[in-house]
């Protein structure tokens, strides 16, 4: 699997949402609140055996699925 698919796979995990595209909004669209958010970047962690940066988790900063992407791409 390559990032992309990974992390459409975390998301769907906890969201159950088929149709996710790299511009969906994390909140608006896809229906994510701050405890899902985690969800999320935990299932990335686990699924790609990283750890982010504390620093690197700013909620400001990861706000729709490209965010999630370039994130994910810095560590693997």
């Amino acid at each position: 699997m390559n990032v992309k698919e990974i992390v459409y796979s975390c998301i769907n995990k906890v969201v159950f949402v088929d149709d996710i595209e790299e511009s969906n909004d994390l909140k608006e669209d896809l229906g994510l609140d701050s405890l899902s958010l985690v969800s999320v970047i935990v299932e990335i962690e686990d699924s790609c055996n990283i750890l982010f940066d504390d620093a690197d988790l700013d909620p400001a900063g990861i706000t729709s699925v490209y965010d999630l992407l370039k994130l994910t791409e810095k560590y693997v």
